[in-house]
């Protein structure tokens, strides 16, 4: 399916006034998704609302070239992990399924292991919806599950800190084809070093595929791919 930008794209010919008014909708609500709402979640850690941005069974993914540049706790779990000989060109893959494993994923990261598929060029691990089930069921209660997860938003950004990191999301280039569609984006990273210089922390892009569910768009995959960490 051929991708092209918002700000490129005419309705295509011979179509009906309110099939083009359509269009035009959805790609704006797609791009108030994408560009705005995602950001402010991840940037607020509110992975809640994060998950809510996803369909029931949406698939949440990041993926890295290089092990040494994954965050510290999703490294530790290929580090664990038995990895057989790859590919010259291979890369590490997270894959979180379903809206509830969405919602707890970094306590799923910190509390469970994950089960892994591995290909000719890479290692995938994947966070299932079974999994979360179990793990949730074996915390001992709310609370438990909520230190958890603070234990794991310890020193992460926080929108409200002046030296939190911030997701710039640009580039956007969107189909839409019925009650689905596609888009890509770049995303960079920005925060301020221990003497308040604004600095990169990271860039990439994302591959989305989003589902119209009733009558808003959803996230159904999304994809980070790292370009860079500081």
């Amino acid at each position: 399916m051929t991708l092209f930008s918002y700000s490129a794209t005419a309705a295509p010919a011979g179509q009906s006034v309110e099939k083009r008014l359509q269009v035009l909708e959805d790609r704006a609500e797609i791009e108030e998704l994408i560009l705005g709402a995602y950001s402010h979640v991840i940037d607020t850690s509110d992975v809640t609302a994060l998950s809510e941005l996803f369909t029931e069974d949406g698939e949440y993914s990041s993926e890295w070239e290089d092990i040494s540049s994954m965050p510290p706790p999703l490294r530790s779990i290929f580090a664990e992990a038995k990895i057989p000989k790859l590919g010259e060109k291979y890369h590490f893959k997270v894959t979180f399924r379903g809206r509830k494993t969405i919602a707890n994923f970094m306590f799923l990261v910190a509390n469970t292991r994950p089960a892994f598929v591995f290909q000719d060029d890479a290692a995938v691990a994947i966070f299932d919806a079974a999994a979360a089930a179990d793990a949730l069921a074996g915390a001992a209660t709310a609370e438990k599950r909520s230190n958890g997860v603070k234990a794991q938003l310890a020193g992460q950004p926080d929108a409200r800190s002046s030296a939190s990191m911030k997701h710039l999301v640009t580039n956007p280039r969107i189909t839409v084809n019925g009650d689905l569609a596609n888009s890509t984006s770049y995303w960079t990273e920005i925060s301020t070093d221990p003497t308040g210089k604004t600095i990169l922390a990271g860039g990439g892009y994302y591959t989305d595929v989003l589902e119209r569910t009733g009558k808003s768009w959803r996230i159904r995959q999304r994809t980070i791919h790292n370009y860079y960490e500081h």
